[in-house]
């Protein structure tokens, strides 16, 4: 079937329009007869988890979350509870565009912790994938990245109560997943129960 790679704008970020946007393409895939399989990466995933919050009869085949970031405090609940991304992040959010620094660092980081989580499994498949995530926080706007985060902020954290999908879904983990995950993360803890 049809593979479609679903990017957001370099310079700025709406979590609304976005989700809107994800469930429109899912509705439209569904009436063509083919249900999509929704594959999802760190952040992004928040935002299929925020699609399948919004909308519970969305149609979906399936859904596979590859190191799935579900919520800001997935990386930073405080100053003890933190990961080192998570502590960038949290300075950036805090300083806004005045955190350059911050962001140049946030950047390296995750380019730094995408290479080391493919590079022991990645194939001629993934390695267009991880080619077109590091171009694209390459060319992010800080403002951009400053949206991302305020969004994935006011994300949520997952209640283990609460079925957001009946659709077969698989949970990949990275091998140092804790690196940048919080290892008392609720949302993490959910998540690998499935």
């Amino acid at each position: 079937g049809d593979t479609l790679l679903i990017d957001y704008p370099d310079h700025f970020f709406d979590l609304k329009k976005t989700v809107c946007q994800l469930s429109k393409i899912s509705c439209r895939l569904a009436e063509r007869g083919t249900p999509p399989v929704i594959i999802s990466v760190s952040f992004g995933s928040a935002l299929v988890i925020q699609l399948l919050r919004e909308n519970s009869r969305l149609p979906v085949k399936g859904c596979v979350f590859i190191s799935p970031m579900v919520a800001f405090k997935d990386i930073y609940l405080n100053d003890r509870e933190a990961t080192f991304f998570g502590r960038i992040a949290e300075s950036i959010l805090n300083n806004g565009e005045s955190s350059r620094e911050k962001i140049q660092q946030a950047r390296k980081v995750f380019r730094r912790l995408l290479a080391t989580g493919y590079s022991r499994a990645i194939s001629e498949i993934a390695q267009p994938v991880v080619d077109e995530i590091n171009k694209a926080v390459l060319h992010l706007k800080d403002s951009a990245i400053i949206q991302r985060l305020r969004a994935i902020s006011e994300i949520e954290n997952l209640c283990d109560r609460h079925t957001l999908t009946t659709a077969p879904t698989l949970i990949i983990w990275a091998e140092k997943e804790q690196e940048v995950i919080r290892q008392n993360s609720s949302n993490f803890k959910i998540l690998s129960a499935q």
